[in-house]
């Protein structure tokens, strides 16, 4: 193996506790700042877990409460996802956006804007979205919902999110896991809201942070239609979910799950106060999530593989 974090028992049976609890400790001590990691499997209701109910900042995470919201809102009545929005100059924030480069006077159905918002993470489609659906009515629902740790405090403004990485939101790991869960398992609004949630978030940073030691590949379905056998592609594992950054920070939550193998997992890492300010996808906030993913997979969902 070339990272630690896959490491797993030669004959791929699960870890035992010691070895979770060891390879946990190992993960943690390898982070520069403060961390947080929750994992439950839900079929048997199993957690991997420290810290998970520690509240962090959630830089991009916490799109997926204004993501809730939206599609609330849309299933009373009082919006619609082919209702268009204009982009705006006053609208456009730094960071990363693709609308920010774009032309002042667009016209974008509100799905386009939230199609934005998780899948690239567009904080301009971001803030849009946080003027269209309220930023308390968010919170509300959070607490209605029963995850009352998760809350948005501002909309996206750099110049405070330099001096205090909370300023946008806070939340803990076990509450977006949770969240991600309630998704996944078509407990929030209703079942086709929770699978537009879903599509919405299909895939987004799995490669980089809690499925990039994972045998999860975005394109294994393709790959098989075109003949491809299970060894060529690897096991068909879908994932969803949404990720955070800023300097120092570094959080992800998703649900991973498989009708051909034996996974069905919610999980969420949120780093925090690394004294790695680098961008790179080696970063220690990014390496520390990823290797918790790892842990979760072979320890929650089903055997281990090498």
């Amino acid at each position: 193996m070339t990272d630690g974090s896959r490491q797993s028992s030669q004959s791929g049976a699960r870890p035992s506790e010691a070895e979770v609890a060891e390879r946990l400790r190992g993960i943690v001590a390898g982070f520069s700042g403060r961390c947080g990691f929750y994992a439950r499997d839900l079929r048997s209701g199993r957690t991997v877990e420290h810290a998970a109910g520690e509240v962090f900042p959630t830089a991009s995470l916490i799109k997926v409460a204004i993501l809730v919201e939206l599609e609330r809102q849309v299933l009373a009545g009082d919006l619609t996802m082919s209702q268009e929005l204009e982009l705006r100059d006053a609208d456009r924030v730094g960071g990363s956006s693709l609308l920010r480069h774009m032309s002042a006077g667009i016209r974008l159905p509100v799905r386009d804007w939230a199609f934005l918002m998780m899948t690239v993470s567009d904080n301009t489609a971001t803030n849009v979205l946080i003027d269209l659906v309220g930023l308390d009515a968010v919170n509300a629902t959070m607490v209605r919902e029963g995850f009352p740790a998760v809350r948005l405090n501002h909309k996206i403004d750099f110049e405070h999110l330099w001096q205090d990485a909370g300023h946008l939101g806070v939340g803990s790991p076990r509450a977006f896991a949770e969240l991600m869960a309630a998704i996944l398992e078509q407990r929030l609004l209703t079942p086709a809201a929770c699978e537009d949630m879903l599509r919405l978030m299909d895939g987004v940073g799995a490669g980089e942070r809690l499925a990039r030691y994972i045998p999860y590949n975005p394109y294994a379905a393709q790959m098989r239609e075109q003949g491809a056998t299970a060894a060529e592609s690897g096991p068909l594992l879908r994932f969803a979910g949404k990720t955070g950054s800023l300097t120092g920070v570094r959080t992800h939550a998703g649900v991973l799950w498989s009708e051909e193998v034996p996974v069905r997992l919610a999980l969420c890492g949120m780093a925090a106060d690394s004294t790695d300010r680098t961008w790179t996808v080696d970063a220690d906030g990014s390496i520390a999530l990823a290797r918790f993913g790892r842990l979760a997979y072979d320890a929650l969902g089903g055997q281990a593989t090498p």
